[in-house]
């Protein structure tokens, strides 16, 4: 996010929005290699980030709940419908709220994605003293690993 976020702050970083030529006609610039080499390394973060939370967010809350037991398996019923429900409302905020500010400053628009990445990163090191943490069982590590 930090990289994106530069993208559309520094302006070494993006082509300027348009010139005038000679005759006075507006031109638009492309953006050098440099600038193009930084945009893809901010997104292939962004896609190497998202393809390694998204996968492994449900499975370690379901680890936080004993489903052996009626009360654990209730918690997990609740645990899907809160998260769905949440996932909706960060979608339908990202997709109105966040798409207006960026559509009237990108710098603030990152930079609004960036401030609540980090708040998240906060809030997840902060419960670190109250998760449940599952031993990796030899079976499981037998199964999962096979030559």
């Amino acid at each position: 996010m930090l990289i994106l976020t530069l993208t559309a702050w520094v302006p070494q970083f993006h082509p300027p929005r348009c010139t005038s030529d000679p005759s006075g006609q507006q031109v638009r610039l492309t953006p050098t290699t440099t600038q193009i080499a930084i945009l893809i390394l901010g997104l292939s973060w962004m896609a190497v980030g998202t393809g390694g939370i998204k996968p492994c967010s449900i499975t370690f809350a379901i680890d936080q709940f004993d489903t052996t037991s009626s009360e654990g398996k209730k918690g997990v019923s609740n645990f899907f419908s809160w998260y769905y429900t949440a996932q909706t409302l960060v979608q339908l905020t990202s997709l109105t709220i966040i798409v207006y500010i960026q559509n009237k400053n990108w710098v603030l628009g990152f930079g609004t994605l960036g401030l609540l990445m980090v708040c998240a990163v906060i809030l997840f090191f902060a419960g670190t003293r109250v998760y449940a943490y599952v031993p990796q069982s030899e079976a499981y590590f037998l199964v999962s690993h096979k030559c």
